[in-house]
């Protein structure tokens, strides 16, 4: 009898491959690497940077707070030391200066709560900033975590204890006391560390579905909110143990999944509240191959939500940079396609989406008097809520460790402008499996459509997949949108297994359609 068992044509390396077209036509999602390109659902070239201000500090937090007008706010930036608030494009003035810092990198932990933001980290206690001035908040203590629960503030690794979660009065944010009268409650998570786990201590803290969750390097805990007398339990039936979040800052939160990192595996997971789910093979060798060896370097890693592209982006410093170094390389998720990119960065240390801001005059609105008014009522807005309102906004906005604010690129920037810490993007196929008896189909031309002026091709054999794919000198080829029926051909390569490579040099703004399905498709058949 016939058997109706089906081999593969190509390897399962990146979100599945497609065994039924012919073997050179690949979906933008179905590259082994995609290095600064982003699946758009095209793949579309990650932006060059320009800088747009410099001179602001060591930018560690980027963000806006809610405005009385919908749609605007103010920008604001936090620095190890100071609280920083946009005037003008050209002009960030301080609010707050003079806070607590060691020179050792750390991110603030902030969240918005009645309009306002809250800030903290391991050297100073928790402010608030209303958009016009920072205040302490009495009795409040410093620690790496901060949320916001069912009106309580919720701080997680408080100084001096890294296994402790402390939670404060409920609507009195100055009460931190436990005591049968009040809210105010703590707890140690000390009971799932493992011994063979170089690592303890929280390590993150986010609310899903109505539940808080505490990330430790080796269990992540379910916590609920009941009142008193118990306050909060925590739920030893759904704690997950043997996996979690190790360092410090690369627990990102969305509203139904919480993404992490877990060193020993080297492994990104997605947790629904659940069971975590990995999904960071794709970028494994990645991370494997260029996370810096130091380990205090290395937990210099951080995530942030790109929602405009539906990304999360890590950075991390590679093992090209000194200890301690400037970030240099990120993998990003696109948590719409579920896709993985690697890219080059900037020494990134902060992200804003963008928003419309006031000028200071907004926030005093409420008491301005007619002798205040503009003499010329022509430069008058039309409403009353309108004035001070600045059209030109916060664009996205990239802020670094030298204190420069960085923008993408336009199309009328020149190429001199664009900051120069940036690698050429590079697409590299999943193999291709010739001269085995089980292929019914080989590569015998690659197919490419693109925008870019040039591309270099590579090509690589080899005989073993375990084996790493080497790109001879006289396997390149270059492609231009000129050449007759876009095609480039390579001489015969020895090996069984085949890869190709495209670098895109020097390039800018470049979309690439893998391959076409409708040109030549036939050249594939055998």
């Amino acid at each position: 009898m016939a058997t109706t068992r089906q081999f593969p044509l190509h390897e399962n390396l990146m979100g599945g491959a497609e065994t039924t077209l012919p073997a050179h036509l690949l979906k933008g999602d179905q590259w082994r690497t995609q290095h600064n390109f982003r699946l758009t659902p095209t793949l579309t070239q990650v932006p060059h940077k320009v800088v747009l201000l410099s001179g602001l500090g060591d930018l560690r937090w980027l963000g806006v707070i809610p405005g009385a007008t919908q749609g605007y706010g103010d920008a604001v930036a936090l620095t190890p030391t100071s609280v920083l608030q946009k005037q003008s494009p050209a002009v960030w003035s301080p609010r707050a200066t003079g806070l607590r810092d060691d020179g050792t990198f750390r991110c603030w932990s902030t969240a918005l709560y009645n309009g306002q933001l809250y800030f903290v980290n391991e050297l100073n206690a928790l402010r608030v900033y209303n958009g016009g001035a920072v205040s302490l908040v009495t009795n409040a203590p410093a620690g790496r975590y901060l949320a916001f629960w069912f009106d309580h503030v919720v701080i997680g690794a408080p100084a001096g204890q890294p296994n402790q979660l402390v939670m404060s009065h409920l609507y009195d944010f100055t009460k931190w006391a436990p005591d049968p009268i009040n809210e105010a409650d703590l707890y140690d998570f000390v009971e799932d560390q493992q011994a063979d786990y170089p690592f303890t201590g929280l390590t993150g803290l986010g609310k899903l579905r109505g539940m808080l969750f505490v990330y430790t390097p080796t269990a992540i805990y379910p916590m609920q909110y009941v009142g008193l007398p118990k306050v909060w339990r925590v739920m030893d039936e759904g704690t997950v143990t043997r996996t979690g979040n190790t360092f410090p800052w690369t627990l990102v939160c969305l509203d139904t999944l919480h993404f992490f990192y877990d060193a020993v595996e080297s492994m990104f997971y997605a947790f629904n509240g659940q069971e975590p789910v990995p999904i960071g093979e794709p970028v494994r060798a990645f991370i494997q191959a260029n996370l810096h060896p130091d380990v205090a370097t290395a937990q210099k890693m951080y995530g942030y939500v790109d929602s405009d592209n539906r990304e999360i982006w890590w950075p991390f410093v590679s093992s090209a940079q000194v200890v301690g170094g400037p970030f240099d390389k990120a993998v990003v998720f696109n948590y719409r396609y579920k896709n993985w990119f690697t890219a080059s960065i900037e020494n990134v240390q902060c992200f804003c989406g963008g928003s419309k801001t006031t000028s200071p005059i907004s926030a005093l609105l409420s008491n301005v008097t007619i002798s205040a008014l503009p003499s010329d009522s022509s430069v008058l807005a039309n409403q009353i809520g309108q004035m001070g309102l600045d059209s030109v906004g916060l664009d996205r906005t990239f802020g670094t460790g030298g204190g420069q604010l960085l923008r993408e690129e336009l199309a009328t920037d020149m190429a001199s402008t664009l900051v120069s810490t940036y690698d050429s993007p590079v697409l590299e196929s999943p193999d291709f499996h010739y001269g085995d008896i089980r292929t019914t189909k080989e590569v015998d031309a690659m197919i490419l459509n693109s925008t870019a002026a040039a591309i270099e091709v590579r090509a690589a054999g080899r005989n073993f997949l375990g084996a790493k794919p080497t790109y001879p000198v006289d396997a390149l080829a270059l492609w231009k949108p000129t050449y007759p029926d876009a095609m480039v051909n390579f001489k015969a390569l020895s090996g069984r297994i085949l890869r190709y490579q495209f670098t895109f040099v020097g390039q800018r703004f470049v979309t690439f359609d893998a391959f076409s399905e409708g040109l030549l498709a036939e050249k594939a058949e055998k």
